[in-house]
């Protein structure tokens, strides 16, 4: 079961480029971690109310250099998510999770976040996670409205 906020849907273009993300997020896993340039592929999933959520955007930045991010993800319609992570080692993770506002059929925009801002500073991030690369399987992000 999908945790979905009433009358959301998923248009042509969000379901497309869901499509584009996972087709990147594949390719990034091929790669995994690697010792010549030492990034690391990562998987896990997101959950709002014990639940996967759908279109919740994702930015990782390093532990201690919270100024730049150093990746992102969006999850897939399961919760799950990938990123390319450029190096094992702790960072912390941002969330923004917006409502989708559909214009028409082949334009959809999206709306305020969904978490109200709660989980965007990475002073105060939604979760800090280690990367090793021998376990690229992150525990569940778990969040709330």
């Amino acid at each position: 079961m999908q945790f979905e906020p009433p009358n959301s849907f998923l248009s042509r273009p969000l379901a497309a480029a869901l499509a584009r993300c996972q087709l990147i997020a594949a390719c990034l896993l091929v790669i995994g971690c690697g010792e010549v340039d030492r990034s690391c592929a990562v998987r896990g999933e997101v959950r709002v109310g014990g639940m996967p959520a759908t279109g919740v955007y994702l930015v990782f930045h390093r532990s201690g250099e919270t100024q730049k991010s150093v990746a992102s993800a969006c999850t897939k319609q399961d919760g799950t998510f990938s990123a390319a992570l450029p190096e094992a080692g702790t960072f912390v993770v941002t969330a923004f999770w917006p409502t989708v506002v559909a214009l028409g059929e082949d334009e959809t925009t999206e709306g305020p976040d969904r978490f109200r801002n709660r989980y965007r500073d990475p002073q105060h991030p939604a979760k800090s996670i280690s990367v090793s690369p021998d376990e690229p399987e992150l525990p569940p992000i778990e969040l709330s409205l």
